[in-house]
């Protein structure tokens, strides 16, 4: 999991230093991440543990990371900078304020706002952008692109991991062989910035779905670790 986070905050990271056009509100947008981003690790407790706030009916703890969120994406829309990599850190940040029973309960709360709200919102409208004909007209291309990207991601993760895992490897490689969400992420960032066209998102967003869909189907059905555990084995 941690190897996978490090390659998408690296493409976000990338993203940000090639098609962003710097200028004082991009230095606005950073200032004001690395601002929040300390400000979260060092006085977000006192908002967690603060008695006015800490379960409340009205879920002030979500509201809280939500404004934090809001702000990245405003401040990020103004510089044309990457919400989504001040958005990562925070939540890396935000991990060590979750390890105790009463916060996983609120950490359990988080996901189900992001799984039941937020992630179905963002792949809808990620997929209302999507045109299928466009693909089909482009079936040769896509299907190569599919093929070459499986095959070199597959090779590159396979070694390493037999080499360092001992086993579980195959279920590992094909998960590492997935990549949906970061890559979602660029692809409607290079549409919104007139990077690419409808036609190379539709079939860049058909390749990483289908690239998500099938390594885990084959890795849950015949590399399922017979244990969670196996895979820090």
């Amino acid at each position: 999991m941690v190897a996978t986070f490090i390659t998408d905050i690296c493409t976000a990271i990338a993203l940000s230093v090639l098609f962003t056009k710097f200028d004082i509100y991009t230095l606005l947008f950073y200032v004001v991440s690395l601002a929040v981003l300390v400000m979260a690790y060092y006085k977000s407790d006192l908002f967690f543990e603060n008695p006015l706030f800490k379960n409340k009916i009205g879920e002030l703890e979500i509201k809280y990371v939500f404004v934090l969120l809001l702000g990245f994406i405003f401040f990020g829309s103004l510089g044309g900078g990457q919400a989504i990599l001040p958005a990562f850190i925070l939540g890396v940040i935000l991990s060590d304020h979750f390890k105790n029973t009463q916060k996983g309960e609120v950490k359990s709360r988080f996901k189900t706002v992001a799984f039941a709200i937020i992630t179905p919102i963002f792949f809808i409208i990620g997929g209302m952008k999507v045109s299928i004909p466009l693909i089909y007209s482009c079936f040769g291309i896509f299907l190569t692109l599919f093929v070459l990207r499986q095959l070199s991601k597959y090779i590159g993760v396979y070694y390493p991991s037999k080499i360092f895992l001992k086993q579980n490897y195959n279920y590992v490689t094909m998960m590492m062989s997935t990549g949906l969400t970061f890559g979602l992420v660029a692809a409607v960032f290079g549409l919104n910035n007139a990077l690419i066209n409808q036609t190379e998102y539709s079939v860049i967003t058909g390749i990483l779905v289908l690239s998500a869909i099938l390594p885990t189907f084959v890795a849950e059905k015949y590399y399922t670790p017979v244990h969670s555990e196996d895979l820090g084995d």
